[in-house]
C-alpha cells in the first residue's frame, strides 16, 4: 500500500521513565534540541516516586504531556499506553537513559520521504561502556533488500531496541503494540510480529541514538534466565515459522540466544556464566567468528567489550559518541 507523504509526518516521542529524574530531563534535553521537531513528546511515568515534576523538566510548550501509572507497570506497558495516547502518525521510542542526535528526527522524516512504503525506519546507535571506558556501534541490518525479513529475523534480531526505532502508528495499532506478558526480548517480539504482517523496513546508516551501559548493574536487561524464558516463549509464538528454518538456520538463531544472554552476563558482572554460555555456543557452531568470539569472552568484559570498540572503529565504520534495557 502506498501512504502520501506529500505533507510533512507528524512524529510523537515516547519515553517511559521509572526513578530517574536527572536521567529523564537529558533525554528530554536532546529531543528538545532536534533541529527538526516532534510534534508530540509523551512521558509516562511508570510509579516513580515522587513523581515526574513537569515543571522541573525542560521547556517543550505545547508538545509535552506526562501520563503517570500510579503502580509500575514495566517499561513495555508504559510505551504501549504511550503510543495509544499520541496522534501523530509515527512513533518513535526513547528510553530515559539514552539520547537522540539532534538531527535524528530530520533523518528519519527524509527516510519516510525517501521510501513512502514503509512502516518502521531503523539506524545504528553508538554504545558506550561507562565501566570500561569503550564505545561501540551496534549492528543491525538492512532488511529492506531481504526477500522474506519475517524469515530472516526469525534467526535473530537485526534491527535493534526500541530507541533505534520509529513506526508508523497505524501498525502499531494492527499489532495491538508490545507483548506485555513477556519478561524479557519484548522488542524482538514486536519486530517479528510487525515482519509477519507484512511491514516494510527501511534502514538509515547512521548511529542516530547514542546509549550508555553500566556493567553490573542488575536490571532485566541482565537476567538472563529471563531472556532464555522469552526466548522459549519468543519460539513457541513462532512455532510454524521455526518449523520452516533450515538446520543451519536454527542454529544461527540459538547462536544469536546463546549471545545475548552472554551479553547479559557480561553486562551484570558474571563471567562464568558468560564464559559457560559460549561453551555452548561453541558445542552449536564451529565457525571461526564464533570461536574467536568465545576466546574473548573468556577474558572477561573488559575484553569482550574492547574487542567490539576496535571491530566497529573499522575502515567503514561511523564515530559518534550511550542502562536500561
Amino acid at each position: 500500500m502506498r501512504h502520501d507523504q506529500r505533507v510533512t509526518p507528524t512524529i510523537a516521542v515516547v519515553i517511559p521513565s521509572h526513578n530517574r529524574p536527572d536521567a529523564l530531563r537529558g533525554a528530554l534535553a536532546s529531543v528538545g534540541a532536534q533541529t527538526d521537531p516532534a510534534d508530540e513528546v509523551i512521558v509516562v511515568d511508570d510509579g516513580s516516586q515522587p513523581p515526574v515534576d513537569p515543571t522541573t523538566m525542560p521547556s517543550l510548550p505545547g508538545r509535552l504531556k506526562v501520563l503517570r501509572n500510579d503502580v509500575a507497570s514495566g517499561a513495555n506497558a508504559a510505551r504501549n499506553r504511550g503510543w495509544r495516547a499520541a496522534s501523530s502518525q509515527w512513533v518513535a521510542f526513547l528510553d530515559d537513559d539514552d539520547r537522540f542526535k539532534a538531527d535524528k528526527l530530520a533523518r528519519v522524516r527524509a527516510a519516510i520521504a525517501q521510501h513512502p512504503d514503509a512502516d518502521v525506519i531503523y539506524h545504528p546507535a553508538w554504545i558506550r561502556m561507562v565501566n570500561e571506558g569503550v564505545g561501540y556501534r551496534s549492528a543491525p541490518k538492512d532488511l529492506g533488500p531481504v526477500a522474506d525479513p519475517y524469515r530472516e529475523l526469525l534467526v535473530g534480531n537485526y534491527l535493534g531496541g526500541t530507541p533505534m526505532v520509529t513506526i508508523r502508528r497505524s501498525r502499531l495499532v494492527e499489532i495491538d503494540g508490545f507483548d506485555e506478558a513477556l519478561p524479557s526480548m519484548q522488542d524482538y517480539d514486536m519486530w517479528l510480529a510487525m515482519a509477519r504482517h507484512g511491514v516494510r523496513f527501511a534502514y538509515i546508516d547512521e548511529p542516530l541514538t547514542l546509549c550508555r551501559y553500566t556493567t553490573a548493574g542488575g536490571g532485566i536487561s541482565t537476567n538472563v534466565d529471563k531472556h532464555f524464558a522469552a526466548a522459549r516463549a519468543i519460539e513457541a509464538k513462532h512455532a510454524q515459522g521455526y518449523a520452516a528454518l533450515t538446520p543451519q538456520e536454527l542454529a544461527r538463531h540459538q547462536v544469536f540466544v546463546l549471545n545475548v544472554a552472554t551479553h547479559r552476563a557480561l553486562m551484570a558482572g558474571d563471567s562464568a556464566r558468560a564464559r559457560a554460555l559460549q561453551r555452548e555456543v561453541l558445542r552449536t557452531t564451529r565457525s571461526p567468528a564464533a570461536a574467536a568470539n568465545a576466546l574473548v569472552t573468556m577474558l572477561g568484559p573488559r575484553a569482550a567489550f574492547r574487542l567490539r570498540s576496535m571491530i566497529s572503529r573499522g575502515p567503514t565504520a561511523a564515530r559518534p559518541q550511550r542502562g536500561r534495557g
